[in-house]
Protein backbone atom coordinates (compact mmCIF):
# COMPACT_ATOMS: atom_id res chain seq x y z
CA UNK A 1 0.00 0.00 0.00
CA UNK A 2 3.06 2.42 1.19
CA UNK A 3 4.66 2.04 -2.44
CA UNK A 4 1.34 2.72 -4.16
CA UNK A 5 0.66 5.85 -2.61
CA UNK A 6 4.43 6.27 -3.08
CA UNK A 7 4.06 6.08 -6.82
CA UNK A 8 0.57 8.28 -6.80
CA UNK A 9 2.40 11.38 -5.02
CA UNK A 10 4.68 11.05 -7.96
CA UNK A 11 2.62 11.09 -10.72
CA UNK A 12 -0.02 14.03 -9.01
CA UNK A 13 3.55 15.78 -8.47
CA UNK A 14 4.27 15.38 -11.67
CA UNK A 15 1.18 16.86 -13.25
CA UNK A 16 1.39 20.05 -11.55
CA UNK A 17 5.16 20.38 -12.29
CA UNK A 18 4.34 20.45 -16.07
CA UNK A 19 1.66 22.73 -15.79
CA UNK A 20 3.62 25.39 -14.24
CA UNK A 21 5.05 27.16 -17.06
CA UNK A 22 3.47 30.56 -18.25
CA UNK A 23 2.60 30.97 -21.99
CA UNK A 24 0.05 33.23 -24.37
CA UNK A 25 -2.49 35.21 -22.10
CA UNK A 26 -6.03 35.43 -22.97
CA UNK A 27 -4.82 39.31 -23.66
CA UNK A 28 -1.95 38.44 -25.86
CA UNK A 29 -4.35 36.69 -28.35
CA UNK A 30 -6.72 39.70 -28.24
CA UNK A 31 -3.16 41.51 -29.16
CA UNK A 32 -2.65 39.07 -31.76
CA UNK A 33 -5.81 39.25 -33.72
CA UNK A 34 -5.95 43.03 -33.98
CA UNK A 35 -2.54 43.25 -35.19
CA UNK A 36 -3.73 40.65 -37.66
CA UNK A 37 -6.34 43.24 -38.88
CA UNK A 38 -4.05 46.69 -38.62
CA UNK A 39 -6.01 47.32 -35.53
CA UNK A 40 -3.20 48.42 -33.99
CA UNK A 41 -4.61 51.21 -31.60
CA UNK A 42 -7.11 48.06 -29.81
CA UNK A 43 -3.54 46.19 -29.69
CA UNK A 44 -2.16 49.16 -28.61
CA UNK A 45 -4.63 49.58 -25.67
CA UNK A 46 -4.90 46.03 -24.33
CA UNK A 47 -1.26 46.12 -23.94
CA UNK A 48 -0.56 49.12 -21.92
CA UNK A 49 -4.21 48.29 -19.89
CA UNK A 50 -2.78 44.59 -19.41
CA UNK A 51 1.18 44.99 -18.91
CA UNK A 52 2.07 44.01 -15.29
CA UNK A 53 3.37 46.54 -12.33
CA UNK A 54 4.65 44.17 -10.77
CA UNK A 55 8.35 45.01 -11.17
CA UNK A 56 9.20 41.11 -9.86
CA UNK A 57 6.91 39.85 -12.49
CA UNK A 58 8.99 38.06 -15.50
CA UNK A 59 6.40 39.82 -17.59
CA UNK A 60 7.25 43.15 -16.95
CA UNK A 61 9.88 43.88 -19.16
CA UNK A 62 8.49 41.54 -22.50
CA UNK A 63 5.22 43.97 -21.81
CA UNK A 64 6.98 47.12 -21.72
CA UNK A 65 8.19 45.52 -25.33
CA UNK A 66 4.57 44.92 -26.00
CA UNK A 67 3.48 48.24 -25.85
CA UNK A 68 6.89 49.33 -28.04
CA UNK A 69 5.68 47.43 -30.66
CA UNK A 70 1.96 48.22 -30.67
CA UNK A 71 2.27 51.97 -29.91
CA UNK A 72 5.10 52.13 -32.98
CA UNK A 73 2.67 50.56 -34.90
CA UNK A 74 -0.30 52.57 -34.58
CA UNK A 75 2.04 55.80 -34.92
CA UNK A 76 1.39 56.83 -31.06
CA UNK A 77 4.95 58.42 -30.96
CA UNK A 78 4.57 59.84 -27.18
CA UNK A 79 3.52 56.15 -25.74
CA UNK A 80 6.32 54.61 -27.88
CA UNK A 81 8.58 56.92 -26.81
CA UNK A 82 8.46 56.20 -23.50
CA UNK A 83 8.11 52.18 -23.93
CA UNK A 84 11.50 52.48 -26.22
CA UNK A 85 13.66 54.62 -23.48
CA UNK A 86 12.64 52.18 -20.91
CA UNK A 87 13.43 48.78 -23.05
CA UNK A 88 16.46 50.56 -24.18
CA UNK A 89 17.95 51.10 -20.51
CA UNK A 90 16.73 47.62 -19.59
CA UNK A 91 18.48 45.73 -22.39
CA UNK A 92 21.60 47.39 -22.22
CA UNK A 93 22.38 46.88 -19.09
CA UNK A 94 25.00 44.02 -18.48
CA UNK A 95 25.15 41.53 -15.31
CA UNK A 96 21.75 41.84 -14.20
CA UNK A 97 21.54 37.88 -14.40
CA UNK A 98 25.22 37.55 -13.08
CA UNK A 99 25.00 34.36 -10.65
CA UNK A 100 21.86 32.65 -11.61
CA UNK A 101 23.31 30.31 -13.53
CA UNK A 102 22.98 27.36 -10.60
CA UNK A 103 19.58 28.59 -9.45
CA UNK A 104 18.76 28.42 -13.53
CA UNK A 105 19.97 24.97 -13.30
CA UNK A 106 17.48 23.90 -10.91
CA UNK A 107 14.44 26.55 -10.39
CA UNK A 108 14.46 27.50 -13.93
CA UNK A 109 13.92 30.46 -15.65
CA UNK A 110 12.45 31.60 -12.21
CA UNK A 111 15.48 31.99 -10.76
CA UNK A 112 16.69 35.23 -13.65
CA UNK A 113 15.93 38.45 -12.13
CA UNK A 114 14.78 40.24 -15.31
CA UNK A 115 13.76 38.34 -17.96
CA UNK A 116 14.24 39.70 -21.39
CA UNK A 117 13.29 37.32 -23.54
CA UNK A 118 15.25 35.39 -26.03
CA UNK A 119 18.01 37.14 -27.92
CA UNK A 120 16.04 37.41 -31.23
CA UNK A 121 13.31 38.89 -29.15
CA UNK A 122 16.15 41.27 -27.45
CA UNK A 123 17.69 41.69 -31.09
CA UNK A 124 14.12 42.78 -32.21
CA UNK A 125 13.48 45.01 -29.46
CA UNK A 126 17.10 46.83 -29.75
CA UNK A 127 15.45 47.74 -33.49
CA UNK A 128 12.03 48.55 -32.63
CA UNK A 129 13.50 51.33 -30.47
CA UNK A 130 16.32 52.38 -33.54
CA UNK A 131 13.21 52.80 -35.66
CA UNK A 132 11.41 54.98 -33.49
CA UNK A 133 14.55 56.73 -33.18
CA UNK A 134 14.95 57.35 -36.87
CA UNK A 135 10.93 58.28 -36.70
CA UNK A 136 12.30 60.90 -34.43
CA UNK A 137 15.09 62.28 -36.73
CA UNK A 138 17.82 60.80 -33.95
CA UNK A 139 20.70 59.48 -35.51
CA UNK A 140 22.89 59.30 -32.73
CA UNK A 141 20.48 57.26 -30.82
CA UNK A 142 19.35 55.68 -34.03
CA UNK A 143 22.63 54.30 -34.33
CA UNK A 144 23.52 53.56 -30.65
CA UNK A 145 20.17 51.16 -30.58
CA UNK A 146 20.63 49.54 -33.62
CA UNK A 147 23.89 48.60 -32.99
CA UNK A 148 23.26 47.26 -28.99
CA UNK A 149 21.10 44.89 -31.69
CA UNK A 150 24.56 43.46 -32.40
CA UNK A 151 25.76 41.60 -29.71
CA UNK A 152 27.50 38.36 -30.03
CA UNK A 153 25.89 35.21 -29.49
CA UNK A 154 26.44 32.30 -27.77
CA UNK A 155 26.63 29.13 -29.52
CA UNK A 156 27.68 25.25 -28.71
CA UNK A 157 30.26 23.93 -30.89
CA UNK A 158 31.58 20.66 -30.59
CA UNK A 159 35.62 20.49 -29.17
CA UNK A 160 37.68 18.75 -31.45
CA UNK A 161 38.49 15.23 -30.75
CA UNK A 162 36.00 14.69 -27.44
CA UNK A 163 32.37 14.00 -27.67
CA UNK A 164 31.90 17.13 -25.47
CA UNK A 165 30.70 20.76 -26.62
CA UNK A 166 32.01 24.49 -25.37
CA UNK A 167 30.11 27.63 -25.20
CA UNK A 168 31.86 29.70 -27.81
CA UNK A 169 31.02 33.16 -28.62
CA UNK A 170 30.06 34.23 -32.83
CA UNK A 171 29.58 37.46 -34.82
CA UNK A 172 25.58 38.52 -34.69
CA UNK A 173 23.72 37.90 -37.93
CA UNK A 174 21.16 40.30 -37.49
CA UNK A 175 20.37 42.57 -40.46
CA UNK A 176 18.80 44.83 -39.45
CA UNK A 177 21.14 45.90 -36.35
CA UNK A 178 23.60 46.40 -38.95
CA UNK A 179 21.72 48.23 -41.78
CA UNK A 180 19.64 50.48 -39.50
CA UNK A 181 23.41 51.79 -37.93
CA UNK A 182 24.63 52.01 -41.12
CA UNK A 183 21.78 54.43 -41.90
CA UNK A 184 22.05 56.20 -38.92
CA UNK A 185 26.02 56.70 -39.64
CA UNK A 186 25.30 57.79 -43.36
CA UNK A 187 23.56 60.44 -41.87
CA UNK A 188 26.17 61.26 -38.98
CA UNK A 189 28.60 61.73 -41.72
CA UNK A 190 30.34 58.50 -40.18
CA UNK A 191 31.81 56.92 -43.53
CA UNK A 192 34.30 54.28 -42.11
CA UNK A 193 31.89 52.74 -39.70
CA UNK A 194 29.06 52.94 -41.87
CA UNK A 195 31.29 50.74 -44.44
CA UNK A 196 32.15 48.55 -41.77
CA UNK A 197 28.09 48.32 -41.03
CA UNK A 198 27.45 47.54 -44.71
CA UNK A 199 30.78 45.16 -44.87
CA UNK A 200 28.74 43.20 -41.84
CA UNK A 201 25.24 43.15 -43.94
CA UNK A 202 26.25 42.08 -46.82
CA UNK A 203 28.59 39.47 -45.37
CA UNK A 204 25.42 38.38 -43.71
CA UNK A 205 23.08 38.10 -46.56
CA UNK A 206 24.68 39.01 -50.20
CA UNK A 207 21.63 39.70 -51.72
CA UNK A 208 20.99 42.35 -49.64
CA UNK A 209 24.10 44.63 -51.78
CA UNK A 210 21.97 46.80 -53.74
CA UNK A 211 20.39 48.12 -50.81
CA UNK A 212 23.43 48.81 -49.33
CA UNK A 213 24.62 50.38 -52.16
CA UNK A 214 21.71 52.76 -52.19
CA UNK A 215 22.63 53.54 -48.24
CA UNK A 216 26.47 54.26 -49.52
CA UNK A 217 25.02 56.91 -51.68
CA UNK A 218 22.34 58.67 -49.51
CA UNK A 219 21.09 60.23 -52.48
CA UNK A 220 17.50 58.85 -51.32
CA UNK A 221 15.55 61.58 -48.82
CA UNK A 222 13.16 58.77 -47.07
CA UNK A 223 13.73 56.01 -45.22
CA UNK A 224 10.82 53.11 -44.78
CA UNK A 225 11.04 50.51 -42.23
CA UNK A 226 8.60 48.10 -42.56
CA UNK A 227 7.02 45.18 -40.59
CA UNK A 228 4.78 42.33 -41.82
CA UNK A 229 2.85 39.41 -40.12
CA UNK A 230 2.87 37.83 -36.72
CA UNK A 231 6.11 36.53 -35.54
CA UNK A 232 6.58 32.86 -34.45
CA UNK A 233 4.84 31.08 -31.26
CA UNK A 234 6.94 29.60 -28.81
CA UNK A 235 5.89 26.47 -27.82
CA UNK A 236 6.93 24.00 -24.67
CA UNK A 237 8.48 20.68 -27.10
CA UNK A 238 10.12 17.30 -26.43
CA UNK A 239 10.15 15.57 -23.09
CA UNK A 240 9.02 17.14 -20.54
CA UNK A 241 8.60 20.20 -22.75
CA UNK A 242 12.46 20.76 -22.10
CA UNK A 243 12.54 22.66 -25.65
CA UNK A 244 11.07 25.85 -26.88
CA UNK A 245 9.84 25.43 -29.95
CA UNK A 246 8.92 28.16 -32.45
CA UNK A 247 6.44 27.69 -34.98
CA UNK A 248 5.38 30.38 -37.40
CA UNK A 249 2.24 31.98 -37.13
CA UNK A 250 2.68 33.97 -40.67
CA UNK A 251 4.73 31.59 -43.38
CA UNK A 252 7.80 32.79 -44.31
CA UNK A 253 8.96 33.66 -48.11
CA UNK A 254 11.16 36.20 -50.60
CA UNK A 255 8.52 38.17 -51.60
CA UNK A 256 9.59 41.73 -51.83
CA UNK A 257 7.85 45.00 -50.85
CA UNK A 258 7.33 47.72 -53.61
CA UNK A 259 7.02 51.39 -52.85
CA UNK A 260 5.56 53.91 -55.09
CA UNK A 261 5.66 57.55 -54.80
CA UNK A 262 2.75 59.38 -56.17
CA UNK A 263 2.15 56.90 -58.88
CA UNK A 264 5.54 56.06 -59.94
CA UNK A 265 6.62 52.63 -58.96
CA UNK A 266 10.41 51.82 -57.59
CA UNK A 267 11.81 48.56 -57.82
CA UNK A 268 11.70 45.73 -55.29
CA UNK A 269 13.30 45.65 -52.12
CA UNK A 270 13.73 42.61 -50.66
CA UNK A 271 12.95 40.77 -47.15
CA UNK A 272 15.79 42.08 -44.27
CA UNK A 273 15.45 39.90 -41.90
CA UNK A 274 12.61 36.78 -41.15
CA UNK A 275 12.16 36.33 -37.66
CA UNK A 276 10.62 32.65 -38.42
CA UNK A 277 14.47 31.99 -39.37
CA UNK A 278 16.15 33.67 -36.45
CA UNK A 279 13.60 31.67 -33.82
CA UNK A 280 14.28 28.00 -35.57
CA UNK A 281 18.41 28.95 -34.68
CA UNK A 282 19.41 27.78 -31.87
CA UNK A 283 22.31 30.49 -31.56
CA UNK A 284 19.01 33.17 -31.36
CA UNK A 285 17.46 31.04 -28.60
CA UNK A 286 18.79 30.15 -25.12
CA UNK A 287 19.14 27.83 -22.32
CA UNK A 288 18.17 24.61 -24.59
CA UNK A 289 20.76 22.46 -23.44
CA UNK A 290 20.47 22.67 -19.93
CA UNK A 291 16.89 22.13 -19.97
CA UNK A 292 17.29 19.10 -21.75
CA UNK A 293 20.38 17.79 -19.83
CA UNK A 294 17.42 18.25 -16.52
CA UNK A 295 15.08 16.76 -18.19
CA UNK A 296 17.15 13.73 -19.09
CA UNK A 297 19.21 13.24 -15.08
CA UNK A 298 15.33 14.07 -13.86
CA UNK A 299 13.84 11.21 -15.83
CA UNK A 300 16.47 8.76 -14.67
CA UNK A 301 16.35 9.81 -11.02
CA UNK A 302 12.59 9.10 -11.16
CA UNK A 303 12.89 5.46 -12.65
CA UNK A 304 15.94 5.09 -10.52
CA UNK A 305 14.19 6.23 -7.29
CA UNK A 306 10.97 4.43 -8.37
CA UNK A 307 12.90 1.51 -8.87
CA UNK A 308 14.76 1.60 -5.64
CA UNK A 309 11.58 1.86 -3.66
CA UNK A 310 9.48 -0.52 -5.57
CA UNK A 311 11.94 -3.32 -5.16
CA UNK A 312 13.26 -2.99 -1.33
CA UNK A 313 12.25 -4.34 1.82
CA UNK A 314 14.56 -1.71 3.56
CA UNK A 315 13.16 1.13 4.56
CA UNK A 316 15.60 3.74 4.91
CA UNK A 317 16.54 2.44 1.03
CA UNK A 318 12.47 3.00 0.02
CA UNK A 319 13.06 6.59 1.46
CA UNK A 320 16.42 6.88 -0.60
CA UNK A 321 14.36 5.97 -3.45
CA UNK A 322 11.12 7.86 -2.75
CA UNK A 323 13.97 11.23 -2.25
CA UNK A 324 15.68 10.42 -5.45
CA UNK A 325 12.53 10.11 -7.74
CA UNK A 326 10.95 13.58 -5.71
CA UNK A 327 14.04 15.23 -6.60
CA UNK A 328 13.91 14.10 -10.09
CA UNK A 329 10.80 15.04 -10.64
CA UNK A 330 11.97 18.57 -9.46
CA UNK A 331 14.25 18.46 -12.16
CA UNK A 332 12.20 17.63 -14.51
CA UNK A 333 9.27 19.89 -13.89
CA UNK A 334 11.70 22.50 -13.99
CA UNK A 335 13.59 21.56 -17.04
CA UNK A 336 10.26 22.69 -19.01
CA UNK A 337 10.57 25.93 -21.21
CA UNK A 338 9.10 29.14 -19.96
CA UNK A 339 7.10 30.02 -23.22
CA UNK A 340 6.54 34.03 -22.09
CA UNK A 341 6.98 35.52 -25.30
CA UNK A 342 6.12 39.20 -26.75
CA UNK A 343 3.94 38.65 -29.22
CA UNK A 344 4.09 42.00 -30.91
CA UNK A 345 7.54 40.79 -33.04
CA UNK A 346 6.69 40.84 -37.05
CA UNK A 347 7.20 37.75 -39.40
CA UNK A 348 9.40 39.81 -40.92
CA UNK A 349 11.19 43.52 -41.77
CA UNK A 350 12.13 45.11 -44.62
CA UNK A 351 14.03 48.71 -45.05
CA UNK A 352 12.74 50.60 -48.69
CA UNK A 353 14.48 53.64 -49.54
CA UNK A 354 13.20 55.87 -51.77
CA UNK A 355 13.73 59.86 -53.36
CA UNK A 356 10.62 61.85 -52.54
CA UNK A 357 9.71 65.26 -53.85
CA UNK A 358 9.76 68.24 -51.39
CA UNK A 359 6.37 68.92 -50.40
CA UNK A 360 3.57 66.82 -49.68
CA UNK A 361 3.38 62.87 -51.54
CA UNK A 362 0.82 59.78 -51.33
CA UNK A 363 3.02 56.37 -51.06
CA UNK A 364 2.02 53.16 -51.53
CA UNK A 365 3.36 50.14 -50.04
CA UNK A 366 3.15 46.83 -51.19
CA UNK A 367 4.57 42.92 -50.62
CA UNK A 368 4.52 41.75 -53.63
CA UNK A 369 1.84 38.32 -54.15
CA UNK A 370 -0.37 39.61 -51.57
CA UNK A 371 -2.90 42.02 -52.20
CA UNK A 372 -4.13 42.04 -48.64
CA UNK A 373 -0.57 43.45 -47.09
CA UNK A 374 -0.95 46.97 -49.12
CA UNK A 375 -1.42 50.42 -47.54
CA UNK A 376 -1.42 53.95 -49.13
CA UNK A 377 -0.09 56.76 -47.16
CA UNK A 378 -0.68 60.32 -47.74
CA UNK A 379 0.37 63.72 -46.57
CA UNK A 380 4.20 62.21 -46.81
CA UNK A 381 5.52 65.29 -46.08
CA UNK A 382 9.76 66.38 -47.07
CA UNK A 383 10.74 69.72 -46.04
CA UNK A 384 14.65 69.56 -47.03
CA UNK A 385 15.72 66.96 -44.70
CA UNK A 386 15.74 63.30 -44.11
CA UNK A 387 12.91 61.20 -43.42
CA UNK A 388 12.22 57.43 -41.49
CA UNK A 389 8.74 56.28 -41.33
CA UNK A 390 7.46 53.04 -40.13
CA UNK A 391 4.75 50.84 -41.59
CA UNK A 392 3.41 48.10 -40.39
CA UNK A 393 1.44 45.84 -42.86
CA UNK A 394 -1.60 44.77 -41.62
CA UNK A 395 -1.78 40.33 -42.63
CA UNK A 396 -5.64 41.17 -43.41
CA UNK A 397 -6.43 43.50 -46.13
CA UNK A 398 -8.52 46.54 -44.96
CA UNK A 399 -10.71 49.03 -47.25
CA UNK A 400 -9.51 51.79 -45.48
CA UNK A 401 -5.63 50.84 -46.65
CA UNK A 402 -6.34 52.05 -50.45
CA UNK A 403 -7.76 55.35 -48.99
CA UNK A 404 -5.34 57.77 -49.97
CA UNK A 405 -7.29 61.26 -48.79
CA UNK A 406 -7.08 62.40 -45.20
CA UNK A 407 -11.11 62.67 -44.13
CA UNK A 408 -10.39 64.07 -40.78
CA UNK A 409 -9.35 67.25 -39.39
CA UNK A 410 -6.17 66.34 -36.83
CA UNK A 411 -3.80 66.78 -34.65
CA UNK A 412 -0.51 65.89 -37.00
CA UNK A 413 -1.77 67.10 -40.59
CA UNK A 414 -3.89 69.87 -39.33
CA UNK A 415 -7.44 71.51 -41.30
CA UNK A 416 -9.28 70.41 -44.36
CA UNK A 417 -10.12 72.56 -47.07
CA UNK A 418 -13.24 73.81 -45.46
CA UNK A 419 -14.18 74.35 -41.91
CA UNK A 420 -15.36 71.46 -39.92
CA UNK A 421 -17.20 71.07 -36.95
CA UNK A 422 -15.66 68.82 -33.51
CA UNK A 423 -16.35 65.04 -34.70
CA UNK A 424 -19.01 64.79 -31.24
CA UNK A 425 -21.08 67.49 -33.09
CA UNK A 426 -21.37 65.97 -36.25
CA UNK A 427 -18.08 67.77 -37.87
CA UNK A 428 -14.43 66.37 -38.94
CA UNK A 429 -12.78 67.88 -36.92
CA UNK A 430 -10.61 65.43 -34.17
CA UNK A 431 -8.25 68.35 -33.35
CA UNK A 432 -7.57 69.51 -29.19
CA UNK A 433 -9.44 72.61 -29.30
CA UNK A 434 -7.41 75.80 -29.22
CA UNK A 435 -8.38 79.16 -29.16
CA UNK A 436 -7.46 79.66 -32.78
CA UNK A 437 -9.19 76.47 -33.71
CA UNK A 438 -12.36 78.05 -32.04
CA UNK A 439 -12.61 80.70 -35.07
CA UNK A 440 -12.55 77.33 -37.47
CA UNK A 441 -15.23 75.70 -35.25
CA UNK A 442 -17.84 79.29 -35.40
CA UNK A 443 -16.96 79.58 -39.31
CA UNK A 444 -18.30 75.81 -39.08
CA UNK A 445 -21.70 76.77 -37.28
CA UNK A 446 -20.65 76.94 -33.62
CA UNK A 447 -22.75 79.61 -31.51
CA UNK A 448 -20.43 82.27 -30.70
CA UNK A 449 -21.14 81.58 -27.28
CA UNK A 450 -19.74 78.70 -26.71
CA UNK A 451 -15.99 78.60 -25.58
CA UNK A 452 -12.65 76.79 -25.57
CA UNK A 453 -13.88 75.77 -21.69
CA UNK A 454 -16.71 74.91 -22.58
CA UNK A 455 -15.74 72.68 -25.35
CA UNK A 456 -13.24 70.63 -22.64
CA UNK A 457 -16.23 70.26 -20.75
CA UNK A 458 -18.17 68.74 -23.43
CA UNK A 459 -15.32 66.19 -23.79
CA UNK A 460 -15.01 65.39 -20.53
CA UNK A 461 -18.95 64.72 -20.01
CA UNK A 462 -19.14 62.50 -23.07
CA UNK A 463 -15.70 60.52 -21.40
CA UNK A 464 -13.02 61.17 -24.16
CA UNK A 465 -9.53 61.83 -22.83
CA UNK A 466 -7.24 63.87 -25.41
CA UNK A 467 -4.01 63.27 -25.59
CA UNK A 468 -1.46 65.70 -23.88
CA UNK A 469 -4.57 67.46 -21.99
CA UNK A 470 -3.63 65.48 -18.53
CA UNK A 471 0.04 64.14 -18.09
CA UNK A 472 -0.19 60.33 -17.40
CA UNK A 473 -3.31 59.94 -19.05
CA UNK A 474 -2.66 56.43 -21.01
CA UNK A 475 -4.40 56.36 -24.55
CA UNK A 476 -7.05 54.26 -25.00
CA UNK A 477 -9.26 53.38 -28.43
CA UNK A 478 -9.63 56.42 -31.13
CA UNK A 479 -13.40 58.25 -30.70
CA UNK A 480 -13.10 57.42 -34.24
CA UNK A 481 -13.65 53.87 -33.29
CA UNK A 482 -16.12 53.79 -30.50
CA UNK A 483 -13.53 54.30 -28.01
CA UNK A 484 -12.82 57.37 -25.14
CA UNK A 485 -9.72 58.38 -26.28
CA UNK A 486 -8.19 61.71 -29.30
CA UNK A 487 -5.17 61.35 -30.61
CA UNK A 488 -3.28 61.97 -33.49
CA UNK A 489 -0.99 58.93 -34.91
CA UNK A 490 2.11 60.49 -36.81
CA UNK A 491 1.62 60.58 -40.41
CA UNK A 492 3.23 57.50 -42.53
CA UNK A 493 2.06 55.48 -39.81
CA UNK A 494 -1.02 53.01 -40.51
CA UNK A 495 -2.60 54.38 -37.70
CA UNK A 496 -2.63 57.74 -39.45
CA UNK A 497 -4.39 56.06 -42.10
CA UNK A 498 -6.94 53.82 -40.54
CA UNK A 499 -7.98 56.81 -38.57
CA UNK A 500 -8.50 59.38 -40.69
CA UNK A 501 -8.53 58.12 -44.05
CA UNK A 502 -11.81 55.98 -43.46
CA UNK A 503 -15.08 56.96 -42.95
CA UNK A 504 -16.61 55.96 -39.19
CA UNK A 505 -19.84 55.69 -38.31
CA UNK A 506 -21.43 59.10 -36.83
CA UNK A 507 -21.05 59.98 -33.33
CA UNK A 508 -24.20 60.38 -31.09
CA UNK A 509 -23.91 62.87 -28.35
CA UNK A 510 -24.94 61.61 -24.74
CA UNK A 511 -23.64 65.23 -22.75
CA UNK A 512 -25.27 67.84 -21.65
CA UNK A 513 -23.26 70.44 -23.30
CA UNK A 514 -22.64 68.54 -26.70
CA UNK A 515 -26.58 68.29 -26.85
CA UNK A 516 -27.40 72.25 -25.85
CA UNK A 517 -24.66 72.96 -28.14
CA UNK A 518 -26.53 71.29 -30.91
CA UNK A 519 -29.53 72.18 -30.01
CA UNK A 520 -28.65 75.92 -30.31
CA UNK A 521 -27.14 74.67 -34.14
CA UNK A 522 -30.40 74.02 -35.13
Amino acid sequence: MRRWVVMLVLVGAAALGVGCAGGVRPSDDAILRAMHNGDYGVARSIAMREKTRKISDKRYLLDRQLVLWTALAEGDMPAANGAADYTYDQLRVQGVNAGTDFGRFFLGDQAVRVWKGEPFEQAAAFAAVATVDGVNGDWGNMRASALGATFQLRELAEVEGTAENEVEFIASDFEPGHALAALGERRLGLRAEMEESLRALVAISPGLGGLAARIRTGSDNAAFIIDYGLGPEKVAAGEDGSVAAFEPRTPSDSAGVVVSVNGRTGGAFPVLTDYNRLASDLKWTSLEEQRRAKSAIGTGLVYGGIGVAALSDDSGAQLAGLGAALAGLALKATSRADTRQCVGVPQRTYLALATLPQGVSLVSIGIEGRPGARVELPAIEIDGGFRVFYVRLPVRGQAWGAGGRVLYANDATGALDRPELPWVLGGRCVRSPSQDLLREYRAAGLPEWVTVGDLRIMYEEEGVAISGWSAGVPNGVHVLEGGDAMYAPVPGSVGFVRLFCGEHPVYVARGEMAIRIQNDMR
